[in-house]
């Protein structure tokens, strides 16, 4: 069996990759670029809170360490829903939005520019997955992309498992930005 955790596990092929590095990658991006005011758009449906709430937390762990501020933002996948939470990000003042993913960040980024706030001039916003998505909307998104080891990599653990009862273990899943225009 080959699985993705933040933690190797027993008994199966683990790809291991941690989404709490998916908010720190977004995080320090943003920070590093002056940005001290931080909304994260945490979906509101159910079932995604299980990589929402590890986002959360990585950009909470660079937010303390330079003094920035975090803003939980709940936000339904929606036109509606996001035109709401690009008012709500003006009244706050926020200077920048980790919008989730790019799905979340792209709806909220044409909120925000339908309702006045430039980007990324008065709020810089990023996404993640690095969806084709986030180079055809404009301005073009910022993303956090996931690096995935090879597929010759992982047929080869996935060969040893089965030749021999132990796989060769796989590198971490890694994560970086491609900044783009939102940023």
């Amino acid at each position: 069996m080959v699985t993705v955790a933040s933690a190797p596990l027993d008994g199966t092929l683990t790809l291991v990759g941690d989404q709490t590095d998916v908010g720190v990658a977004a995080a320090e991006h943003l920070v590093g670029r002056g940005r001290r005011r931080i909304g994260v758009v945490m979906p509101a449906e159910r079932g995604l809170s299980t990589f929402a709430e590890p986002r959360l937390a990585g950009v909470r762990q660079v937010a303390a360490e330079h003094g920035a501020e975090v803003t939980p933002l709940s936000m339904r996948y929606s036109d509606e829903a996001a035109a709401a939470l690009a008012v709500l990000c003006r009244e706050l003042g926020l200077d920048a939005v980790f919008g989730y993913n790019d799905e979340y960040a792209a709806l909220l980024s044409v909120a925000l520019t339908d309702c006045g706030v430039a980007l990324p001039d008065r709020v810089a916003v990023v996404g993640a997955d690095d969806l084709l998505l986030a180079r055809v909307v404009r301005p073009r998104l910022t993303s956090v992309r996931h690096y995935l080891p090879g597929v010759e990599l992982l047929a080869d653990a996935v060969d040893g498992l089965v030749e021999n009862g132990t796989a060769t273990p796989l590198p971490r899943i890694w994560f970086d930005v491609v900044p783009r225009q939102s940023s």
